[in-house]
């Protein structure tokens, strides 16, 4: 990190080459100005800079960290940024920010909303691949009251509705029913008095596909799973055609380059599970014919041709 001039304009240059490790394969580098005490930024509406990079699109996360409540540790708000070479003027409004999942996945008990007024950090995180390289450029931070110098981010298209599918031409069925796992003895009681003996594949576990690789086949081997899930809303977004996925979760659509089914399976065997499988069957995914639109690309039918080894 430097200070410099580019354009005209004093900045902070944050450069970046990223690479995996043996005990971290997942890439990423940040910057940020962490303050001594908790501040209270409330009366604020949003946050706003200039920022450009080397690269012509580049995705950034814009963190707000606050510190939880409840558990005393410090809470990653997320909004994501697309930018490019060309400075740009951006305001986030503080409503747009949302606690990242992987953050609530790891901290049971938080307390579910930003608190701002236990504002303690703001970084720009620039995750990727292992060998990639460049520059960031960021200048005038500062948090608006009023009407915001920046542009607003633009809203993202999004599906309108989920459809479920039966396959087998069975109607859901209601039920009054309560199921219990007794970890004792592998059976379940799945609804009343009846039992019913849980099968192998009942413990598994989902595959974290936005971490774009997979965990140590040793480590995995030891948990002796018999099932390993590779879907969730992700694969809602998922093109099988390029192997991306268009995450809409939080701010600008950010776009993952993901191993192929045929690798997942490849993985799952070897560290002796069974896989499970989502196929986006919406049709909402990035179109690589328009530059990675999130759009309607793939027809329910296409999912079937998708092939697996």
């Amino acid at each position: 990190m430097e200070v410099v001039s580019s354009d005209g304009i004093n900045c902070v240059k944050f450069s970046y080459s990223l690479q995996k490790t043996d005990k971290w394969e997942w890439c990423y580098a940040t910057i940020g100005k962490v303050y001594d005490k908790k501040v209270d930024i409330s009366v604020y509406k949003g946050v706003q800079f200039k920022i450009k990079s080397s690269q012509q699109k580049e995705y950034v996360n814009v963190n707000l960290l606050t510190t939880d409540s409840n558990l005393k540790i410090n809470k990653y708000n997320q909004y994501v940024v697309t930018i490019s070479t060309q400075w740009e003027y951006i305001a986030i409004p503080f409503d747009k920010f949302r606690i990242v999942g992987w953050w609530k996945a790891r901290n049971i008990g938080y307390k579910n909303d930003l608190e701002l007024n236990r504002f303690k950090s703001i970084e720009f995180s620039k995750p990727g691949a292992s060998g990639e390289k460049g520059e960031i450029y960021i200048a005038e931070i500062s948090f608006y009251k009023d009407k915001p110098k920046g542009q607003l981010p633009k809203l993202t298209a999004q599906p309108s509705t989920q459809t479920l599918t039966f396959l087998d031409d069975k109607k859901s069925v209601a039920s009054d029913g309560v199921i219990k796992i007794y970890t004792d003895k592998k059976f379940i009681v799945p609804y009343k008095n009846k039992h019913a003996k849980v099968p192998k594949y009942f413990y598994g576990t989902n595959w974290g596909m936005w971490l774009c690789g997979f965990p140590d086949k040793d480590l995995v081997k030891s948990l002796n799973l018999k099932v390993i899930r590779s879907g969730g809303n992700i694969m809602s977004r998922y093109n099988w055609r390029t192997l991306r996925y268009k995450d809409t979760s939080i701010g600008e659509p950010y776009v993952y380059q993901i191993p192929s089914i045929d690798e997942f399976v490849n993985y799952c065997r070897e560290v002796g599970a069974e896989p499970l499988i989502q196929i986006n069957m919406l049709g909402y995914a990035p179109n690589d014919k328009n530059n990675d639109e999130f759009e309607y690309c793939i027809d329910e039918k296409s999912a079937g041709t998708c092939k697996i080894s």
